[in-house]
């Protein structure tokens, strides 16, 4: 090989590429080729050439069709119908050529979305022009309008099965579709009609890696599938793990081996998590107690002190390793031991906190847990778990009034909480005395309310109840009081709001008053905000009632006064983005959305919504792909969406045929 000269001869044709001299340009090219024959910038070049000559002569035959038309114009139209009506088929024959160079004139000017329309009219006279479905194929790639490419391809491929280019652009696109089965036949079909294309090796190899990968997925994925009928099977854990080293699954292999006393396999197969993940001090927990199984103490503090040093807040390990170190006496420390020990070392970990109050509880010491329960508060004051569990505690020692305060402290920051009402509910009743009798519970609770009357949680109580029950009105007046007696109530005024709202919605009444319910509700949630800023939800709900009553600049502003204490809040940026569709501003919510997809990913509502606006917008190819992953994300997501995915494609297609 004569690299030097081959680069002479390189040289060369560029220099007749910049005059225009196609001819002599092809001829050295195929000189530096043959001196260089793995040369593939040449070989590039070369077929560039070879293009170049081809419409250049194209042009010259259109050239001579013009003067020869001309002289045939002096002649007298009489004598030219005689000619057309005499050969018809020479006439159409002549006017596909003309439609096939004016096509190539049109791309050398950069008009490509004209050559587009009169390749399209060449083939519709003559579809057997090879050339232009393969030509069309090009521009329509170019356009990124990759599944009529395919059909281009595939139709000059199928008139000329022997071009190599046919089968090389066509992979080039199935590539770009992810079509891996396709992708790999066309690049095969292209490297045994010419070899030397380029990087034709590294594209089939490419392909071939795709697919194989694809494959071994399905093939790991069904080996998952057959792990879940056969959950004992560990036969089927290896070979699952031959296709892919999944982490998830060492552990559960590992698991199944240590229950099965196997524990030098499960040590090999927790060391292999290890060289996955040297992170991972679950893995190095696990083989401290394999270890430990094997009598292996020495080795197994060291795998316990390993995941201490990967997680420091595994203090109850420092327990553990004590007691291994006696393990051969017998030594029993208690489990609340070992949470103080996690305490003090790290005095800030409200997990600690709850867990040893759980101890306590479970060991019937009620006020222990009482204590530590309070103790966690402090370091999480908005845990609504915390205080349920207290109110349990003060249920069980018939502390009613306690259990309620804890109760409804739950409820201030989740009011959604089915389970801590019922609770709160049951209580009250115990407290106050209360018949729970569906038939009178009205008037059991009317007549508490008589002996009680300053007690705004039974005015809740009975409240919520008539609104289950679809009594808004009597339940409103009940709220009302409650509010009356509390006015700095969340609860009281959150709730109040959801009724008005139901009574809006659902009721039946006219727009005035349905426009007063809404400006009340509007009201009450914003008393709701000013007294407990950190409810989500309030948010949401404020932002929706704005919107009911078209105050789109309020609205905004409350989803924008939620984002910026909840940042990563997906739900705002999907309400702010529905607001902006409600006035039409489909870029500023396509923003939006797209945000929301990046929080949460698969979040199916949002693909629907972003596929509206793009298509508004005249964005359909994103469109189309947003409506695909909505209903590959949930299949049963309704017919509208179907709808919208069919109204897109036949949108896009006829655009495309115009």
């Amino acid at each position: 090989m004569n690299v030097k000269q081959a680069k002479n001869f390189f040289c060369l044709g560029k220099v007749f590429v910049k005059k225009g001299e196609w001819e002599e340009a092809i001829a050295a090219y195929h000189k530096a080729i043959k001196l260089a024959p793995d040369w593939e910038e040449v070989k590039q070049y070369l077929a560039d050439a070879e293009n170049k000559l081809q419409q250049q002569e194209a042009r010259e035959k259109l050239t001579i069709a013009e003067q020869f038309g001309q002289i045939l114009a002096t002649q007298g139209k009489s004598h030219l119908e005689k000619v057309a009506f005499g050969n018809r088929i020479k006439v159409d024959s002549n006017l596909v050529d003309d439609y096939h160079l004016q096509g190539d004139t049109l791309v050398e000017k950069g008009e490509k979305e004209e050559a587009i329309k009169v390749y399209r009219k060449a083939v519709e006279i003559k579809p057997e022009l090879w050339e232009v479905h393969h030509k069309l194929g090009n521009l329509l790639q170019e356009k990124e309008e990759l599944e009529a490419a395919v059909a281009a391809y595939d139709k000059s491929i199928e008139l000329k099965s022997d071009f190599p280019w046919g089968y090389y652009k066509l992979g080039d696109v199935l590539v770009k579709l992810e079509e891996w089965d396709g992708a790999v036949s066309a690049y095969r079909c292209a490297i045994q009609l010419n070899f030397n294309l380029p990087f034709i090796e590294d594209k089939l190899a490419n392909s071939l890696h795709k697919q194989a990968r694809i494959i071994q997925e399905l093939a790991f994925n069904y080996y998952l599938k057959a792990i879940q009928k056969h959950p004992q099977n560990i036969e089927l854990y290896y070979k699952a793990l031959e296709i892919k080293q999944d982490i998830n699954l060492c552990f559960d292999l590992a698991s199944i081996l240590a229950q099965k006393a196997k524990f030098d396999e499960a040590i090999i197969i927790y060391q292999s998590i290890t060289e996955i993940d040297s992170s991972s001090y679950e893995a190095y927990l696990q083989l401290g107690n394999c270890l430990t199984k094997q009598n292996k103490f020495d080795i197994a503090i060291s795998m316990y002190k390993k995941a201490l040093e990967l997680n420091k807040q595994l203090y109850c390990l420092l327990a553990k390793i004590e007691e291994v170190n006696l393990t051969r006496t017998q030594w029993d420390v208690k489990l609340t031991t070992v949470y103080k020990l996690a305490i003090k070392y790290n005095p800030n970990c409200f997990k600690y906190y709850d867990e040893i109050g759980d101890i306590f509880i479970k060991d019937e010491q009620l006020d222990e847990g009482i204590y530590w329960y309070r103790e966690a508060l402090k370091i999480k004051p908005f845990s609504w778990e915390t205080y349920q569990k207290l109110g349990d505690i003060f249920s069980r020692k018939r502390n009613y009034e306690d259990a309620i305060l804890m109760y409804k402290s739950g409820l201030e920051i989740q009011p959604e909480s089915v389970d801590i009402y019922k609770k709160i509910k049951q209580v009250i009743e115990e407290n106050y005395a209360i018949t729970n009798n569906s038939k009178y519970y009205i008037d059991s609770y009317q007549d508490a309310i008589k002996r009680f009357p300053d007690s705004s949680e039974i005015y809740w109580v009975l409240a919520q109840e008539l609104d289950r029950q679809n009594n808004i009105d009597l339940s409103l007046s009940y709220y009302n009081y409650a509010i009356s007696i509390e006015p700095k109530c969340f609860l009281f005024n959150y709730s109040m709001g959801n009724a008005l709202i139901k009574k809006m919605e659902w009721g039946e009444v006219d727009i005035p008053s349905k426009q007063y319910l809404c400006e009340k509700a509007i009201k009450v949630y914003k008393n709701a905000i000013d007294i407990n800023p950190n409810y989500t939800k309030t948010y949401q709900k404020l932002g929706n009632a704005l919107a009911k009553q078209s105050r789109f600049e309020e609205a905004a502003a409350v989803y924008n006064s939620l984002i910026q204490i909840y940042p990563d809040y997906f739900i705002a940026y999907h309400q702010l983005g529905n607001l902006l569709m409600k006035q039409g501003k489909f870029q500023e919510a396509i923003e939006n959305y797209r945000y929301v997809i990046t929080l949460n990913p698969k979040f199916h509502g949002v693909y629907n919504l972003l596929g509206e606006a793009l298509q508004q917008e005249g964005q359909l190819t994103e469109a189309i792909a947003c409506y695909k992953k909505a209903i590959q994300l949930r299949p049963d997501i309704g017919i509208g969406v179907y709808k919208k995915l069919a109204e897109a494609l036949a949108q896009k297609k006829f655009i495309n045929s115009v």
